[in-house]
């Protein structure tokens, strides 16, 4: 069953949703925040430079009422390196814990090789999106993020259409285009 946790934050950030970023390249949290802010998306940005920093985000309470240090995030774009960690063992100890296991974690990231693609699938990402090489691709990605997360639970199947999609390949990219059909399912 999908649990909307992300209400009580959308309501303290005016209807905004957070979205937390997790990459250890400066350059491209920097990049993601110029188009946040071109872009018409409902996304409130917050970042992290590793599992660590962004581990706070689920764990660091309410300062007082209406002021949340880390607002709970609505969805996790995550790379797959981080410096001399990877990605799967974040994605490990977000699913693992039941409170926070239902947020949708999509991989964002330079590295699409498919050892790396089915390591992540495995580890319990919902979707991999390879980064765009292009402003405008970039740009395109986070207006269909923002269409997917308008509805809740979030469709993610238009992010199928995406240039940068990579299915998982255990699956076949068939079966995901059936399976992520958003006037079929809504599943993350």
């Amino acid at each position: 069953m999908y649990t909307d946790l992300r209400v009580k934050d959308a309501d303290v950030l005016g209807g905004r949703l957070p979205l937390l970023y997790i990459d250890d390249s400066e350059d491209d949290r920097i990049i993601i925040q110029a188009v946040i802010r071109r872009t018409k998306t409902r996304f409130t940005l917050y970042t992290a430079d590793n599992p660590e920093s962004a581990a706070a985000h689920f764990q660091t309470p309410a300062i007082s009422p209406g002021q949340n240090l880390h607002p709970f995030p609505a969805l996790v774009l995550l790379d797959y390196k981080l410096g001399i960690q990877t990605a799967a063992d974040f994605l490990y100890w977000l699913r693992v814990r039941m409170q926070i296991s239902s947020i949708p974690v999509i991989m964002y990231s330079g590295s699409s090789g498919s050892r790396h693609v089915s390591e992540c699938y495995a580890s319990g990402a919902n979707h991999f999106l390879r980064k765009g090489d292009t402003l405008s691709a970039i740009q395109t990605i986070f207006s269909t993020l923002n269409h997917c997360m308008s509805f809740t639970p979030p469709r993610f199947g238009q992010l199928i259409e995406l240039p940068e999609y990579e299915p998982d390949p255990g699956t076949g990219e068939q079966l995901f285009r059936t399976k992520l059909n958003p006037e079929k399912t809504a599943l993350v």
